[in-house]
């Protein structure tokens, strides 16, 4: 989980995605050359001998401290890097952190035109890829694939549901928000625990994307919620919600205090 965090940091602090489309590449190219790329598992994809070498350096990529390097040599390669890269996605003899890198790659090399390739791994057994692959979507500005994104919040990992209400939020993808807003109740974002039952951090993001997404359906409910003190556990999340409904902030002080202010707000 550590080397995933580390991988995340990384991703985000070397990898700028979301101006890709505009590169100065050759666009006529691009969906021919992942085409070509895109064959079965059975099928072995031929490469080159500069192709080999790169192939060769995601293979010796085990851990985290050789990313930077592997990044800048797949950037040198431009286009000529795409079928190495699909051959790292479709291999398991990679290891995840090489295959995540190989994500956001051929979305930097490629562009918009590879997300109808890369949505394809939202379905992928390895909730590690699942993730990676709504992470590119979102940095190539794939809002129009709502029906993706919505899968999302029904994927068996917490892990890929937060991912997906996060990209859901950061596309702002306000017709999504009725899914958003069943995730509160829906009993697999839950866990008994001695016997009781106890919200997860799918709950508490959910809620807080309803306030990203601007949902009034769910203001009458959450004042409920946020008066009660069974609640108390997701309370920062719906004040945030609450907050960015009513477009004004509660009062700075202690639970009571912010209470006492919702409570006093009968609609917002």
């Amino acid at each position: 989980m550590k080397n995933l965090f580390l991988l995340m940091f990384f991703i985000a602090t070397c990898m700028t995605l979301a101006n890709a489309s505009t590169k100065k590449i050759l666009k006529s190219d691009s969906k021919q050359l992942l085409t070509e790329s895109n064959k079965s598992e059975s099928q072995s994809i031929k490469l080159n001998g500069e192709q080999k070498q790169l192939l060769l350096k995601y293979q010796m990529a085990k851990d985290n401290s050789k990313l930077h390097e592997l990044k800048q040599a797949t950037l040198k390669m431009a286009q000529k890097s795409v079928p190495v890269l699909v051959t790292v996605l479709k291999s398991r003899e990679f290891s995840d952190e090489s295959r995540w890198l190989a994500m956001f790659m051929l979305g930097r090399t490629i562009g918009r035109k590879s997300a109808p390739y890369i949505s394809k791994y939202t379905d992928h057994p390895n909730w590690m890829l699942r993730v990676a692959a709504y992470k590119t979507l979102v940095a190539l500005d794939q809002k129009q694939l709502k029906n993706v994104f919505g899968k999302g919040l029904k994927d068996s990992s917490m892990l890929v549901k937060l991912e997906a209400l996060d990209s859901i939020a950061k596309l702002k993808i306000k017709e999504l928000a009725p899914l958003v807003w069943k995730m509160v109740y829906d009993e697999s974002n839950y866990i008994v625990s001695a016997g009781k039952r106890k919200r997860t951090d799918v709950v508490k993001r959910a809620i807080r994307t309803l306030g990203e997404l601007e949902y009034r359906e769910s203001q009458r409910p959450l004042l409920k919620m946020i008066k009660n003190r069974n609640f108390d556990d997701m309370f920062e999340d719906l004040d945030y919600t609450l907050s960015k409904l009513a477009h004004t902030n509660s009062p700075r002080g202690s639970i009571d205090v912010k209470r006492a202010f919702w409570q006093k707000q009968t609609t917002i």
